[in-house]
């Protein structure tokens, strides 16, 4: 996947603390050490519901076309810090409308999807670019060396985090990749047992219960 021009994305705004940090119903929190031990340098995700229903609408639209094309889109909430590391919340799912190209193996956001990108962080109040989500149909969550040339030149901060999707799996297998302390990004190669995107929406809705 490609990115040709950076975003002027805002600085995320600081979470209140996170032990006291209320979260609404329906959201769902992770906790990035049980995937990756000491090894990131976030150490917690919060998943905002309205994040996790906006992003299974967006992939399904893509899993209609035959064969089934990477999607994607980016990723705005706010952050915390502490010693233990980053706290990450998800809240708002920007699509990348009208990409330059996209087939099962590569996704090329361009330069429409990236000015649209700048309007809509200009309209979201109270959140600052926080990561980058795309799909991998078929071929499990990694990232990629072209993946990597992203983020190393786009999401350069060390709260940013990937996450990718395999829709192809049965729980839509997904992997929260996060910088290591010593600065590269987490992958495949670390070896773990990846997040089921169903898991993360069926904890949504049962919380949204409650």
């Amino acid at each position: 996947m490609k990115i040709r021009s950076r975003s002027r994305a805002p600085q995320p705004p600081a979470l209140p603390a996170w032990e006291v940090w209320c979260a609404g119903p329906g959201d769902v929190r992770l906790d990035l050490g049980q995937y990756w031990g000491k090894a990131t340098q976030v150490a917690g995700v919060w998943i905002r519901r309205g994040f996790v229903t906006a992003v299974e609408a967006w992939i399904a639209e893509s899993m209609k076309q035959e064969p089934v094309p990477e999607t994607g889109g980016f990723c705005f909430g706010a952050l915390s810090q502490s010693e233990d590391g980053y706290r990450v919340s998800l809240e708002t799912f920007v699509p990348a409308q009208n990409p330059a190209h996209c087939s099962p193996d590569r996704l090329d956001f361009g330069v429409k999807a990236l000015l649209a990108l700048d309007a809509a962080a200009g309209e979201i109040a109270g959140q600052g670019l926080v990561g980058w989500l795309h799909t991998h149909p078929g071929h499990t969550p990694y990232l990629s060396g072209m993946d990597l040339h992203i983020h190393e030149g786009f999401f350069r901060a060390p709260y940013q985090l990937a996450v990718v999707i395999d829709p192809l799996t049965p729980d839509w297998d997904t992997g929260f990749f996060s910088r290591r302390p010593e600065g590269p990004m987490n992958n495949r190669a670390v070896g773990v047992t990846w997040v089921p995107w169903a898991r993360v929406l069926t904890l949504s809705e049962q919380t949204q219960d409650h």
